[in-house]
Formats: C-alpha cells, sequence, structure tokens
C-alpha cells in the first residue's frame, strides 16, 4: 500500500540549508515548518549595541572595547585572515589572546580552547567556527567584529552570553 501522495514525511533539519529548503518544497507534499523558539531572534535578556566605526579605525575601537569590559571576551569574524590580524595586534598590545579558525590544525585549536576555558587566556578570537558547538562559561561580552552574512550565525554567536544580561558590541 503507497500513499506517496498524501502524506509527507517529517524531515528535521539542525542547520538551515537553501539547497535542502529547495529541495523539500519540490518533493515532499504539504511541508510543515516548525520552528522551536521565535527563529532567528536572540536572548531579550541579552543587551545588543551596535557601534558603526570607519573600517581602518575598527582594530583601534576593539582594544577599547576590550579595555571596557572583563574577561572572558569572544571575538567574532568572518575572515581567517582577521582573526589572525586581530590576535598578532592584540598580542602586541598585551592583551591575553588566543583564535581558533578552520585554517589552523586540530591540536592548535584544542590547545587555544583549552586554554580559553581555563581562564589562562582572556579573549578568543575566531570565525563562526565557535559559534556552534563550542560552550563557554561566563562569558562576559561577544563583540562581532563584523556582521555574519545569515542572521542564524548572529544568533548562534551572541548565544555564547547564555543566560547572563551582558553586552554585546557589534564593530
Amino acid at each position: 500500500m503507497t500513499h506517496h501522495k498524501s502524506f509527507s514525511p517529517l524531515i528535521s533539519f539542525l542547520k538551515k540549508n537553501q539547497f535542502i529548503q529547495d529541495f523539500a518544497k519540490k518533493t515532499l507534499v504539504r511541508p510543515i515548518v516548525v520552528n522551536v523558539g521565535r527563529a532567528g531572534a536572540a536572548n531579550l535578556d541579552v543587551i545588543q549595541e551596535v557601534e558603526y566605526v570607519k573600517q581602518e579605525a575598527k582594530i583601534v575601537y576593539l582594544l577599547e572595547c576590550l579595555q571596557k569590559t572583563a574577561p572572558p571576551v569572544i571575538i567574532f569574524c568572518e575572515k581567517k585572515g582577521d582573526v589572525d590580524d586581530i590576535h598578532e595586534y592584540l598580542l602586541l598590545k598585551g592583551v591575553e589572546a588566543v583564535s581558533i579558525h578552520g585554517g589552523k590544525e586540530q591540536d592548535e585549536r584544542n590547545e587555544a580552547i583549552k586554554l580559553f576555558k581555563e581562564g589562562k587566556k582572556d579573549v578568543l578570537i575566531a570565525t563562526d567556527i565557535a559559534a556552534k558547538g563550542l560552550d563557554f562559561a561566563d562569558i562576559q561580552h561577544v563583540i562581532n567584529f563584523d556582521m555574519p552574512p545569515e542572521i542564524e550565525n548572529y544568533v548562534h554567536r551572541i548565544g555564547r552570553l547564555h543566560e547572563l544580561e551582558i553586552i554585546g558590541c557589534f564593530v
């Protein structure tokens, strides 16, 4: 007994994927989308601020932001090169920082995460590799060096703040 035209299978996706969404719309009969929570929404307890800064002044302003907040702090960037540049700049300015991105070896990333979690480093600079799946306790501040192209990535980034009432700064 086949009823392929009378029902749609339940499909669950952890990550939105436009290709999969388009495929599902074309092949499923009367698909239903279920969102848990408010789709694309951030925790309402998180105070969010936006600062418009000229490109050439961003890295200097970033240091000013860091000087105004207690650690631990996570800085998110879209590009691996920005992560490396910010990391080098902060080290030169005496900031205890580590960085992770997909271009680093796994053992380098593991060591950076370990040092940050243990409180031996105050700042973690990362691409979105750290926005999903990694859990950090007591994050005081999340700084988005740039805005991610997908709102879900932004929500994951500031999701590192958990339930705390903390300011997240977008530079």
